[in-house]
């Protein structure tokens, strides 16, 4: 078998491609061959039209013509003249072509839609069904709306509220602002729902405030879940107020507990038996009281009946001073006082029986000018009184002895003339035995009243001191104190404020994604950075929350907004850059940046691509570092249109009269040309 050599096989190549087409059209495609070189005629100037027809200075070849300047609505880019609203090749500038798949309409390279769609940043989009672009490209639907014929609206079982779709029934609403009877919205924002008022112990709610029913106390300071502390011995009346040992809170307020054998009667703790009461303000039967804090037996009062102002007497004796406390102390059978006030008998006659009379009934003794009953006026005779009964107002002969030394009178009080006289206090005489009350403000130290003070305080050397505290006093038997600014009370002391106990121990300032402290009592944060404070947590900084809760950043024409440390800026699409408040379309003369201008290239031409400068060779030429070279350049044989020219001076058109040659191995060594 015989091997064609390399030569032979290329020449026999070749014949075969000559045979299929002439060399001109192979080496001149979709051009004209003018004496050796392939041109246009449309663009030419030095063939315009047809071959040596060349324009003269200052004319260009356009569409085939030599012409002094472009056609109306178009402009000259450098070797053709361009309609910059419609040519895909030099659209809105010279040399900006539109990609694959786009048109050029109205100086701006758009996508090709469908019909029923339209290009919204480069992507073809349904205008009455795209929620992000719903009746125009960037009118986004918010929160849960949905797109109906170009028109955000809520889904069904949802209503519209201030740019929310919310389900009434599920948030217990009546419309958008009020809340259903029974119930309030603590947080500020109806979206989040209404709460039971019955289950937030609150009377009345808002975001700002919470008013509290009788028996919870808003501790934590913290609206959304209303007053959280039930009022007890812990928190009485105020958060974290603690009652002391031995009083107990009712109704918001400290009160004594007394022993089992005492009551407490308006923060007095009194011994109701001994006292002769049913209760605090009422006595036994056939006692009788007139102010003071023992309650008197009604027949030594010789009353039948008696009120806080007034007294009804005994059928034998009268209240002739006014004087309640005392009751009725005249017997009305003496001759000072016969029958009434003041009746003296006349002389020679003695009152009996409250009449005045020559001699005495059955049953009285005259003693003196008086018919007197011994018995009933506790005398042994006219001038003695029986034992443990004393003649108090010196006047034996007429009301006899009137006062029980066993009794209550606390002026007779186990002995006649043994006075209860404790200062500062209520005395009373309980069975011959003297008892006294401190007053308020005093308390009982060795048998008398001492004066309440910071020193001494409901009890003789117990102190009120407290850390942190001002103001520190002793009121009604109780230390009472205001704890310093920065401090607040916890138990019976104040307590410094920190993040772990602000306002009060145990109240936490914690928050995620933010730095908490106190201050004033009071919890605040700062959210970190891309976070903004709504209500009592941080929320991520977005395009729809920027800075702060329902603040929208609005939407860029060929851009995306968003947030940036809380103030909204926004992202240009591939292919645009920003200028001012907008984004601004890459071109040669505004590349990646308004006023960035690409530079021109010989034998090339400039374009923008992803905002960078570079460049395209014009035919017969190949890229080489930041030029356009000739692609016939060097010692080997490099491809000249589409054929192979021998010789290193090529200029990109073969010359006729050259053997060509096709190189089958990029490994050969360099050709020889034929002779």
């Amino acid at each position: 078998m015989k091997y064609m050599t390399r030569s032979a096989f290329c020449m026999a190549v070749l014949s075969v491609m000559m045979s299929a087409c002439s060399l001109t059209d192979i080496r001149c495609p979709d051009q004209t061959d003018c004496d050796g070189a392939c041109v246009d005629l449309q663009t030419d100037n030095a063939h315009c039209g047809v071959c040596g027809n060349e324009c003269k200075g200052g004319e260009k070849c356009m569409a085939g013509v030599c012409s002094l300047s472009c056609p109306d609505k178009q402009v000259d880019c450098g070797e053709t003249c361009a309609d910059l609203t419609s040519d895909v090749n030099h659209c809105g500038s010279c040399g900006n072509v539109c990609k694959d798949g786009e048109k050029c309409v109205e100086s701006e390279c758009v996508v090709s839609c469908l019909e029923g769609q339209m290009a919204c940043d480069g992507v073809c989009v349904d205008l009455k069904r795209d929620s992000l672009n719903c009746g125009g490209c960037g009118q986004i639907c918010m929160d849960i709306q949905i797109c109906e014929d170009g028109t955000c609206v809520c889904p069904d079982g949802t209503t519209a509220c201030d740019s929310k779709c919310l389900d009434f029934g599920m948030l217990n609403l009546d419309n958008c602002t009020e809340c259903k009877q029974g119930f309030c919205d603590p947080n500020g924002d109806k979206s989040l729902g209404c709460k039971s008022i019955e289950d937030l112990h609150v009377t009345a709610c808002s975001s700002t405030y919470v008013t509290c029913d009788s028996t919870h106390l808003d501790c934590d300071q913290r609206n959304s879940n209303g007053c959280e502390t039930e009022i007890g011995n812990e928190n009485c009346g105020l958060c974290g107020y603690t009652c002391e040992s031995g009083r107990i809170c009712r109704n918001g307020q400290c009160e004594v507990t007394c022993a089992e054998t005492d009551a407490n009667c308006d923060g007095r703790c009194l011994n109701l038996k001994e006292l002769h009461r049913s209760d605090c303000d009422t006595c036994e039967e056939g006692f009788c009281n007139h102010g003071g804090l023992a309650c008197n037996a009604m027949d030594l009062l010789h009353v039948s009946a008696c009120s806080a102002g007034a007294i009804e007497c005994d059928d034998n004796y009268l209240d002739c001073d006014g004087n309640i406390k005392n009751g009725c102390e005249i017997n009305k059978n003496t001759n000072e006082n016969c029958g009434a006030c003041g009746n003296r008998c006349p002389d020679g006659q003695v009152c009996s029986n409250g009449v005045c009379a020559t001699t005495c009934g059955n049953g009285l003794e005259i003693c003196g000018d008086s018919c007197v009953d011994l018995k009933e006026f506790h005398l042994k005779d006219c001038s003695t009184c029986e034992e443990n009964f004393c003649d108090s107002d010196h006047n034996i002969r007429s009301n006899g002895c009137e006062v029980d030394a066993k009794g209550s009178d606390s002026n007779h009080c186990g002995a006649c003339g043994k006075t209860c006289d404790v200062a500062n206090a209520d005395n009373y005489c309980v069975e011959g035995e003297c008892k006294f009350h401190c007053h308020l403000g005093y308390h009982e130290h060795e048998n008398a009243c001492e004066e309440d003070s910071v020193d001494n305080c409901s009890k003789h050397g117990k102190k009120c001191e407290f850390a942190y505290a001002t103001n520190i006093r002793c009121e009604s038997g109780e230390c009472k104190f205001d704890c310093e600014a920065g401090s607040h009370q916890y138990g019976s002391s104040c307590e410094q404020d920190s993040v772990d106990n602000c306002s009060m121990h145990g109240v936490k300032c914690q928050i995620n994604h933010g730095i908490s402290r106190c201050e004033k009592g009071k919890c605040v944060y700062t959210c970190d950075k891309g976070y903004h404070l709504y209500g009592e947590s941080c929320e991520v900084d977005s395009a729809s929350n920027c800075g702060s809760h329902g603040k929208a950043c609005s939407n860029v024409a060929h851009g995306t907004p968003k947030c940036n440390s809380g103030k909204c800026d926004f992202t240009c699409l591939s292919d645009y850059h920003k200028y001012l408040n907008a984004c601004e379309a890459d071109s040669v003369s505004n590349c990646g940046a308004h006023g960035t201008k690409c530079s021109t290239v010989a034998n090339g031409a400039p374009k923008c691509e992803s905002g960078s400068c570079t460049f395209t060779c014009n035919e017969g030429y190949r890229k080489n570092g930041n030029a356009c070279e000739s692609i016939c350049t060097g010692s080997r044989p490099y491809y000249c249109g589409i054929l192979c020219c021998p010789k290193s001076d090529c200029s990109g058109v073969c010359e006729k009269n050259l053997v060509v040659v096709v190189p089958l191995d990029p490994f050969d060594p360099p050709y020889t040309p034929l002779p």
